[in-house]
């Protein structure tokens, strides 16, 4: 316990020009410091990010945010900058800083690992131990003490109405600071608020999770879960069927920081469907075995600190915890049935494989392999820069326009893949094309409208949707400021928009 009390909070938040993470742009992060008791310990940074000319926004979230290109043109850094400056913050933190944010373990957290993977900088460092989501921990209070907190009700595609875990009503309803919903500061004292609050409603539920900031705690609770068949409840990062974001599982099977678990608590027809997948399964080699284990199970990533625990706390205090003790136990015995294998730990990785690998013509920015060229920002594999260009490595973290440009000349001169030569000039392209001579900038330029008709027909039709919408006048003149900057952009590659 006095270790939990000794440990600070680094609170950031992002906005998005888009909702994908691995090749979203940001628009603006802020961060604030707070101290063990969640009081803050300076005024919080904010910086706002240039969107490059190769990527659309969504009109959806400049109208959500309100900020648009032109403001982020007007206040912003240039990307390489900004990946610099938020580097610097997240990993300017003393031994027992906790970084926290709010659904930032499913989110923000991936999306700074993207920006700073397309930018050369080690892509996991700043998140490596002591990262919470306190948006995990809002499930497990919604769940295990609903009462210490006020909700919002929203409706159901089905018409009855549910509880709303989204930051900005939870803010509402129980009455915290939360000046603007979408601005990355405003969100990170209401992300504040909100973890001070249940540390003040729930002691025990709070202490449970700030100790599993640490992978290697809820590390051991699950590896000793899965070597002995222990039925756990898991906080999962989607919502069952019956809206509940907790369940009780059992771990079948691991890979590096991913285990599985699966459900003992899913509707009927789910369960005897992943059961029979599980029974395929276990009929091919282990590798595949595990692999396939994502599409049947949750998974539980423990450098992500899951909210796990025993069993009986699902259930403890329930009214009907002995109806839920039997359709566990049946259910566990239907699983042992079936299941033929037990643990499986496979030491490296097995799920999901992208077939699609980066390759193309040794031109860095060859107009025929657009499609590889984006897969270049969107396959980031760990190890991948610093084992094979750790000096580019270096001067993107340090390098002034002359080093970088001394890089780039000497670039395909060094024993660097394809890949590594893309990345590296996509960077410099996006950042600094005054560095490229009139040839290589040519190419660029076609690149870049290569990508820009890719995401043309999108961004038309959501401009159509938006502007027959029932929208409010200023969250029009958005759309309009937005298309109007997009229309400037097609124009300057003898594009046509509209």
């Amino acid at each position: 316990m006095n270790n939990i009390n000794r440990k600070d909070f680094l609170v950031y938040d992002l906005e998005t020009f888009d909702i994908k993470s691995r090749y979203t742009w940001i628009s603006q992060s802020a961060a604030k410091r707070y101290d063990c008791d969640l009081n803050p310990i300076d005024d919080g940074t904010v910086f706002y990010c240039k969107l490059a000319d190769d990527h659309m926004p969504s009109l959806d979230a400049c109208v959500l945010t309100g900020i648009t290109p032109q403001l982020t043109a007007e206040k912003g850094l240039n990307e390489l900058e900004f990946a610099r400056s938020v580097r610097a913050v997240l990993l300017n933190k003393k031994e027992n800083t906790i970084i926290a944010g709010y659904n930032n373990t499913v989110f923000d957290n991936q999306v700074v690992n993207h920006l700073l993977f397309r930018n050369l900088l080690p892509p996991y460092e700043p998140f490596i131990d002591r990262s919470l989501d306190c948006f995990t921990i809002t499930k497990a209070m919604h769940y295990l003490d609903k009462d210490k907190l006020k909700y919002m009700q929203v409706p159901r595609e089905d018409g009855t109405m549910r509880d709303s875990l989204k930051l900005e009503h939870l803010s509402h309803a129980n009455g915290l600071i939360h000046t603007k919903a979408h601005d990355a500061l405003s969100d990170v004292e209401a992300t504040a608020g909100l973890l001070s609050l249940i540390k003040e409603s729930n002691y025990g539920i709070y202490s449970k999770y700030v100790a599993n900031c640490r992978k290697a705690n809820p590390m051991q609770f699950v590896q000793a879960a899965a070597k002995s068949s222990m039925p756990i409840m898991a906080i999962t990062k989607n919502a069952l069927a019956d809206s509940s974001y907790t369940t009780i599982a059992i771990i079948i099977g691991g890979n590096l920081n991913s285990y599985y678990a699966f459900d003992l608590l899913s509707p009927e027809e789910q369960f005897q469907e992943n059961i029979g997948k599980l029974a395929d399964a276990q009929e091919k080699s282990k590798s595949e075995y595990v692999s396939l284990m994502y599409s049947f199970c949750h998974t539980i990533k423990v450098n992500e600190c899951p909210y796990v625990d025993y069993a009986d706390k699902y259930y403890i205090g329930k009214p009907d915890a002995e109806e839920i003790k039997e359709r566990l136990q049946d259910r566990i015995t239907k699983l042992d049935s079936v299941r033929k294998v037990g643990y499986a730990y496979s030491g490296s990785y097995a799920g999901r494989s992208n077939s699609q690998t980066a390759g193309g013509e040794q031109d860095a920015t060859d107009e025929n392999d657009s499609k590889a060229n984006v897969l270049i920002e969107e396959t980031m594999l760990d190890g991948f820069i610093n084992k094979e260009a750790p000096e580019l490595m270096k001067i993107a973290e340090q390098g002034d326009k002359d080093t970088l440009q001394d890089a780039l000349k000497t670039l395909k001169t060094k024993n660097y893949s394809l890949r590594v030569q893309k990345l590296f000039s996509h960077m410099i392209a996006r950042n600094y094309p005054e560095l490229f001579g009139e040839k290589t900038i040519s190419r660029w330029r076609e690149y870049v409208k290569a990508r820009l008709l890719e995401q043309k027909s999108a961004f038309i039709d959501d401009y159509n949707r938006l502007m027959n919408s029932n929208l409010a006048p200023e969250k029009l003149n958005i759309v309009k400021e937005v298309a109007e900057y997009e229309k400037e952009i097609f124009d300057k590659f003898s594009l046509r928009l509209f």
